[in-house]
């Protein structure tokens, strides 16, 4: 993309001729879904292929707590009539449809279908309340296709019940993730039928997300009653990887915790580290597990404090450095840190104690941080303004000047995405040792020593 031919753009939804103007095309995209806006559905022009009616049709079929469905901007309301029918086939509330003008209306199947067309501003207080007086029906499919579809889904995706699914249209044309993030993550939605979102070779380019069902609700915290609660703090800074809400996800599956998610607000990692702790020791939780929005930790993750003695412990957690891939099972040296002690990298041990390790993935008893003077996390800079030490190495000095100590259990290791898994990279490491290895029984591995943890 041309960032000089959109910078006038900026700050503002983007209509199709924006698009056109400055060859946003995201690989071909937009010509691929523009040449199927063409036609008439019922005599109607349509502005969707029809491949997304059959979609709808089978988010219908598979969801069938849904009761009804609401759209916002009807445009000339072939989609709406579509909609219009399905809801009377199936025996659901008759559609409601917004926009803030009238482009056509296909009056007489709008009647027969008992439609009800709302013309008006549909951020507008008053039909947001025409719209929470429908949703009293129960779970919905809510459409977002009108002219700021990011701000749709923000304002009426926390409104609806559970087990609702929200579509928001042009997707990776005018809306993405950067528009609806924060939103996806707050309400631990879950992505759904992906695979059709930009399906070829007729593109619906409608993405779809879901509400948590029943599962996570009263039921489930009863019968969880009485286990210990863990407290995941997640310091954003405007982005979660979709990785990680899938694990939130997971996670609250598992029989033996209760669980507190807490995302914060974009600001500085600082800042969000200590206001995350702040928020922690109000709580009831016996753990702290701080998990970074790049970071996602295995399912399996809870086994690390199962029956532990341990106060502070972490998986494995993989970054980049110069030289290349490193493990964070630091010991310090008269030189400060060094990232990776190869030989506890390299080790048999399942347990090992090091001196710091980053806050990626960390489990924190509470004991700590409340015998632990605030601030828990805080930058070290000498006399010229430079950064000597970071916030999670800062944490550790001052945990084992408490007198505690950091472990690392090598039993895990999470997945951090920097463009790709770090840990997918790992293995493909361990398994170029293990090619060589088997080529030469006596071949020297140490070129391999300061990036693989075994």
């Amino acid at each position: 993309m041309n960032e000089e031919a959109i910078m006038p753009y900026r700050g503002r939804v983007l209509n199709h001729e924006d698009l056109r103007r400055i060859h946003l095309v995201h690989g071909g995209i937009y010509e691929k879904v523009a040449k199927n806006w063409g036609g008439k559905f019922l005599g109607i022009p349509k502005a969707h292929p029809y491949k997304l009616y059959g979609v709808l049709s089978d988010i219908l079929d598979e969801n069938p707590q849904i009761k009804g469905i609401i759209e916002v901007g009807t445009y000339y309301g072939a989609l709406s009539c579509y909609l219009g029918a399905e809801c009377i086939e199936r025996g659901l509330k008759p559609l409601m449809t917004i926009d803030n003008k009238i482009w056509y209306e296909p009056k007489k199947i709008f009647d027969a279908l008992k439609v009800d067309f709302v013309v008006g501003d549909c951020f507008s207080e008053e039909v947001i309340n025409e719209i929470k007086k429908y949703l009293e029906v129960g779970a919905v499919l809510f459409i977002c296709d009108g002219g700021n579809k990011a701000r749709e889904f923000n304002t009426f995706a926390p409104l609806l019940p559970k087990g609702s699914v929200i579509g928001v249209h042009d997707w990776m044309l005018e809306v993405n993730y950067e528009g609806i993030g924060t939103t996806v993550n707050n309400l631990m939605m879950t992505e759904y039928k992906k695979e059709e979102w930009l399906k070829e070779p007729d593109i619906p380019a409608m993405a779809f997300f879901k509400k948590p069902d029943d599962w996570r609700g009263e039921k489930d915290n009863m019968e969880k009653e009485g286990k210990p609660r863990v407290f995941v703090g997640i310091p954003t800074t405007g982005f979660v990887r979709q990785e990680l809400m899938r694990w939130c996800l997971g996670i609250l599956r598992h029989p033996d915790y209760n669980f507190t998610f807490y995302p914060t607000k974009k600001s500085t990692i600082q800042h969000n580290r200590n206001f995350l702790v702040k928020e922690f020791l109000k709580s009831d939780a016996e753990w702290f597990l701080t998990v970074d929005s790049d970071v996602a930790p295995p399912l399996n993750i809870m086994e690390i404090i199962k029956d532990t003695d341990k106060d502070i412990i972490a998986p494995i957690n993989m970054v980049w450095k110069s030289w290349g891939l490193a493990p964070l099972i630091s010991m310090k040296t008269d030189k400060g840190y060094r990232v990776t002690d190869y030989d506890k990298a390299m080790s048999k041990d399942t347990l090992v104690e090091v001196d710091g390790t980053g806050t990626t993935c960390l489990f924190i008893r509470r004991k700590v941080l409340e015998e632990m003077k605030p601030p828990w996390f805080e930058f070290i800079y000498d006399e010229n303004g430079l950064l000597t030490v970071g916030e999670d190495y800062r944490f550790c000095e001052k945990a084992k000047e408490l007198g505690y100590k950091i472990w690392i259990d090598k039993r895990f290791i999470t997945h951090h995405f920097t463009g790709t898994s770090l840990k997918s990279v790992n293995e493909e490491i361990l398994r170029a040792v293990e090619r060589e290895r088997n080529r030469d029984k006596e071949g020297d591995l140490d070129g391999f020593r300061h990036n693989v943890c075994r």
